[in-house]
């Protein structure tokens, strides 16, 4: 076993000094990265702007019996990933606003999340799925009969999609599920309610 660990490495190093004397030989010293180097390990990412309907818990943003109906709620976001591109996974930074109004009840959440995001290549085709998770930060208010109460608090969210890249456009359909608890104070009393929900949005992105 020792023999053969031995000459494992003698094998190993010999390699190693061919690849290292083969670069030498083909890279003078002092001579500049390849710019395809460059560009590959350079800070990056993209910024997509989000269109779409938030549907909330129905429990927690419905009166019922022809009461309000707050449950489903269009919004707009942005969602970021950011990075060095020679990173597995990429750093996300996603915003969302949504807001519903119904018998003179009106509602809006607002969720802030962080998290990491990895993108998929697929050979030879110009469609990127995506995968991420992380944690947000949600605040939230109902007002009605000119009275507003709000509530915050925190979950975590997870998301999948996939983008058609034209250059450095992209467009594509964001699929996202999240939970953040929140507590409203009305009339004294501590009452919870989830602040997110299921998220289906249109994404418009650009590459840098």
């Amino acid at each position: 076993m020792r023999l053969m660990t031995t000459l494992g490495g003698v094998l190993a190093l010999t390699v190693l000094s061919g690849s290292a004397f083969a670069t030498d030989e083909a890279a003078p010293k002092g001579a500049a990265p390849s710019s395809s180097a460059t560009s590959d390990t350079g800070f990056g990412g993209d910024v997509n702007l989000l269109v779409g309907q938030k549907t909330l818990h129905d429990n927690d943003w419905n009166v019922g019996n022809g009461g309000a109906n707050l449950d489903n709620q269009l919004g707009a976001g942005i969602m970021a990933n950011l990075g060095m591109r020679n990173w597995p996974v990429m750093v996300a930074v996603d915003l969302f606003y949504s807001s519903a109004s119904s018998s003179g009840v009106s509602g809006n959440t607002l969720l802030f999340g962080v998290g990491a995001r990895k993108s998929f290549a697929l050979q030879s085709l110009p469609i990127v799925p995506y995968a991420g998770l992380g944690v947000s930060y949600g605040s939230g208010s109902v007002s009605a009969s000119g009275q507003s109460f709000s509530g915050t608090g925190e979950g975590l969210w997870l998301d999948g999609g996939a983008q058609y890249k034209m250059g450095k456009l992209g467009l594509g359909l964001d699929l996202r599920w999240a939970s953040c608890p929140g507590k409203f104070s009305v009339g004294g009393q501590s009452v919870n309610a989830d602040l997110d929900g299921f998220l289906a949005a249109l994404s418009v992105g650009y590459g840098f």
